[in-house]
């Protein structure tokens, strides 16, 4: 699969439509429902689910999945994909490696995720952190996509973290005293 690697350096990300197969992404969001519904194992902080309960309602009770790879196996293949494997490596070079996996479900109403760096959480010696977000259903800024600061990653510099209070978002953290600013976010559909 082409990747735009100067689209990547001077912007810090690049979509790529169409990495996974439609019949990967629907075996995919079968697998999100099995996990949801504690199906491939225990899943921390998930309680048990009533009887005849739908996949909506498995769904919607979930935030987040850390590491879905330990339970699933299908999670765990999707780590080293080949063709994602293939794209990271022109993006980064011949040393890919997995350093976690985490599962969000989007509901409506669901909180987002503040301003960021993964790097803060996930530090490396070269500041090689790159993520794979896969989109399993259309993102769109109506349900809540990913949105970025493009170029922001240039300066190389990892910003701090500051508690915060606000139900719009899931953690209580958030980056500040960068000198970017909100408005030069763009979606990432």
């Amino acid at each position: 699969m082409p990747v735009d690697v100067e689209v990547y350096r001077r912007d810090g990300f690049v979509v790529l439509d169409d990495l996974l197969e439609p019949e990967e992404l629907e075996a995919l969001r079968r697998e999100t429902v099995s996990l949801c519904r504690g199906e491939r194992g225990l899943v921390a902080g998930l309680g048990a689910l009533a009887a005849g309960a739908s996949d909506y309602e498995a769904l919607r009770r979930v935030l987040c999945v850390h590491f879905p790879h330990k339970l699933s196996p299908l999670a765990f293949r999707l780590l080293s994909l080949p063709r994602l494997v293939a794209v990271l490596t022109e993006l980064m070079g011949p040393d890919v490696k997995a350093m976690q996996s985490m599962l969000f479900i989007k509901a409506e109403g669901k909180p987002g995720q503040a301003w960021h760096q993964d790097e803060y959480f996930i530090p490396t010696r070269d500041r090689s952190l790159t993520a794979a977000w896969i989109a399993l259903d259309d993102a769109t800024t109506q349900n809540g996509c990913l949105w970025v600061i493009p170029g922001s990653h240039r300066h190389g510099v990892i910003y701090p973290e500051r508690e915060i209070d606000d139900a719009r978002f899931d953690c209580t953290t958030e980056a500040y005293h960068f000198p970017h600013d909100e408005s030069e976010a763009v979606p990432v559909e």
